[in-house]
């Protein structure tokens, strides 16, 4: 219902995949900390108690923030990008220089691509040249 699997996974034409760790639980368990605390401030300060809820549901749409923000400002829905991010790069997952020599190696992002349009792409670039990298990884 949050829209957390639609943009979960390895492909932006690939089925919905359920996240790896239980953000909702989570998250909900942290705002649940949050407002516990806020209300015994509360509390101290003018002596009355609050009450407190939580969940599940808007736990996970707080973890939406990133790709709500996009599709509410640009109209496009959010697709799963792997392990990238939509807005900052270098932040998916990619190969390693050990990895490559020992022959596991780990996939390349669209490092450079269609993913990282709006990311930013000087940094990258920087990052890039102080080792040089292999062919393959060129963007």
């Amino acid at each position: 219902m949050s829209g957390i699997m639609s943009f979960t996974g390895e492909r932006p034409d690939g089925p919905p995949v359920k996240c790896g760790a239980p953000l909702s639980d989570i998250t909900a368990g942290i705002l649940a900390a949050m407002g516990i605390l806020a209300a015994y401030a509360h509390r101290l300060k003018t002596g009355e108690g609050q009450w407190v809820e939580t969940s599940l549901f808007e736990a996970a749409l707080v973890q939406t923030y990133w790709q709500a923000a996009i599709a509410m400002a640009t109209g496009v829905a959010p697709k799963a990008m792997g392990s990238a991010h939509p807005l900052n790069a270098p932040y998916q997952a990619f190969r390693n220089i050990r990895q490559v020599d020992r022959g596991r190696a780990a996939p390349i992002k669209n490092i450079g691509g269609e993913r990282s349009k709006y990311s930013v792409q000087p940094n990258w670039r920087k990052i890039r040249g102080l080792r040089p990298a292999p062919t393959e990884w060129a963007i």
